[in-house]
C-alpha cells in the first residue's frame, strides 16, 4: 500500500437515515440513480422522506370556511392537502368543511379525534384576523399546550408564495 495516495474530490450523492433524514446531491447524482429510488422516497427541497412514512399515518383534514361551507368558495387547499397525502402514500380517514363556529369546530375535532383517533389533524382557513375568524380560538380550548415558534414556521415558508401568509 502507497502511503501518499490521497482520495480526493468526492462528493455524498445519497444518504439514507439517520438524524438528519435522507439526503441527495442532484447536481451531481446520475438519474438512474434516482430512478432506483422513485418507489420507496418522495423528494421535498432536496431533502427525501420515505414513503412508507406517510403510508404509516391516518390524516384527517378539516377546512374551516364560511364561505366554502356555503358553496361560495372552492375548497382548494382542503384539496391540495388531500392529493399530497394520498400521493405519498397516506390514509385519508376523514375530509370534512365546517363554518368558523366556534361549537362546529370543537365538536368536529372532538369527534374526529374519538371516532378515528388520526395520527394528523389538518386544518386549513379561519386564520383569525376578522371578527368571523374564530379558529384559533376554537381549537386552542382543545389541546394542552402549543409548540412554541411552529407557526412562525409555516408563516415564514407560506410568505416565500404569499406574502399574505404573514396574516395568517
Amino acid at each position: 500500500v502507497d502511503s501518499n495516495i490521497k482520495i480526493t474530490n468526492i462528493n455524498l450523492l445519497f444518504k439514507d437515515g439517520g438524524k438528519d433524514l435522507s439526503f441527495c446531491n442532484y447536481n451531481i447524482i446520475p438519474h438512474f440513480f434516482l430512478d432506483e429510488f422513485k418507489d420507496k422516497y418522495f423528494c421535498y427541497k432536496d431533502v427525501f422522506y420515505l414513503k412508507k412514512f406517510f403510508s404509516q399515518l391516518s390524516f384527517c383534514i378539516i377546512t374551516i370556511s364560511d364561505r366554502v361551507s356555503n358553496n361560495y368558495y372552492r375548497d382548494y387547499s382542503g384539496i391540495i392537502l388531500k392529493k399530497i397525502i394520498l400521493d405519498e402514500g397516506g390514509k385519508i380517514f376523514v375530509y370534512v368543511v365546517v363554518p368558523d363556529i366556534i361549537i362546529s369546530i370543537i365538536n368536529v375535532v372532538k369527534f374526529i379525534s374519538k371516532v378515528y383517533c388520526p395520527s394528523v389533524i389538518f386544518t386549513s382557513g379561519g386564520t383569525g384576523l376578522s371578527e368571523f375568524d374564530v379558529t384559533p380560538d376554537s381549537l386552542s380550548c382543545l389541546f394542552d399546550k402549543c409548540i412554541p415558534g411552529i407557526g412562525e414556521l409555516l408563516r415564514s415558508v407560506g410568505s416565500k408564495h404569499n406574502i399574505n401568509s404573514w396574516l395568517s
